[in-house]
């Protein structure tokens, strides 16, 4: 897992020259453990990359024996940098992306197995002490992000709603983690979705809307309005989470984040199950076209096989 002291290097427009001589001396961290690349632009995460994809026998040697020496002045550099605010602002915005990311991957995991747990048995599972103990921490954990996910939407729109707005309703997200000239010179790179697949997938909302109308019959649909039971805790984290979309609400373009966070006050309502927005796994051609290369390939940092099997695929 990449350190974002040690390890990461944080690119930006006002990035200080002390900083720029620690992540030089640095190097040798990064290519040895799986060191990334974090670059700001404007305030806002434009790429989360690894630092070096393809190693090699001869660069691990000059890492080896330079590592020592990087660290020591490194280390001095970086931590000398913290007097300067634009590094403490830079460190704040790639700090909360990271710890974003890894919530949501903790997150999807947790998803994943509670909805398949549903599928498998809607009838007998609302019973079941297991059952509602891991709904009872995907929630917490879930209510964790969410104050993560608006607080680092806050930081990267500047507090201001209609760029927060903007920001949500971006489809494509950050520059992922390889960026590679090949086949005819064109770059490629994986979209992470950004915050708007944060928000649709995975997440508080969505899983929330699956257990919610799994919840058939009333000896069912009655604990989510019972104020002593588990159920009535999810419902009251869930409305509290669509409240804080007020605060731009009438400035996303896309109606869906609304319909999809609307609160869960009515018994007898079923929660909204209307379109999501799609998410590929992109490259982007220099040409400006897109492609969709999710079925080509499943690890996307493999840039040796992406490369081949795009040769390949243009035959």
């Amino acid at each position: 897992m990449s350190n974002l002291f040690f390890n990461t290097e944080i690119i930006s427009e006002d990035k200080s020259a002390v900083e720029v001589f620690g992540d030089f001396c640095l190097q040798p961290v990064r290519y040895l453990f799986e060191g990334r690349q974090i670059e700001i632009f404007d305030g806002k995460v434009i790429k989360n990359k690894k630092s070096y994809i393809n190693r090699t026998w001869y660069g691990v040697a000059v890492a080896i024996t330079s590592i020592a020496f990087g660290i020591l002045f490194g280390v001095l550099a970086k931590t000398f940098s913290l007097v300067f605010s634009t590094t403490q602002k830079n460190r704040k915005i790639a700090g909360l992306h990271v710890a974003l990311n890894q919530s949501h991957q903790k997150l999807e995991k947790h998803a994943y197995a509670i909805e398949q747990v549903l599928l498998r048995d809607n009838e007998n599972i609302w019973g079941s002490p297991e059952f509602i103990q891991n709904v009872d921490e995907f929630m917490r954990l879930a209510e964790n992000e969410t104050d993560l996910f608006f607080k680092a939407l806050e930081i990267e729109g500047k507090g201001n709603a209609e760029t927060m707005a903007k920001i949500l309703n971006d489809q494509y997200g950050v520059k992922g983690s390889y960026f590679v000239d090949c086949c005819d010179g064109n770059r490629f790179y994986y979209l992470d979705g950004g915050y708007c697949y944060k928000f649709f997938y995975s997440s508080l909302t969505s899983t929330y809307h699956f257990i919610r109308n799994r919840a058939y019959k009333d000896d069912q649909i009655a604990p989510f309005f019972d104020q002593e039971s588990p159920q009535s805790k999810w419902r009251i984290i869930y409305n509290r989470s669509c409240e804080k979309l007020d605060l731009i609400r009438d400035k996303l373009e896309d109606q869906r984040f609304s319909k999809w966070s609307q609160k869960d006050d009515d018994p007898k309502q079923m929660l909204n199950t209307d379109s999501r927005p799609t998410f590929y796994w992109f490259i982007h051609l220099m040409n400006g076209s897109m492609r969709d290369v999710r079925q080509l390939i499943p690890e996307m940092e493999d840039t040796d096989k992406l490369v081949q099997l795009l040769k390949e695929d243009r035959k």
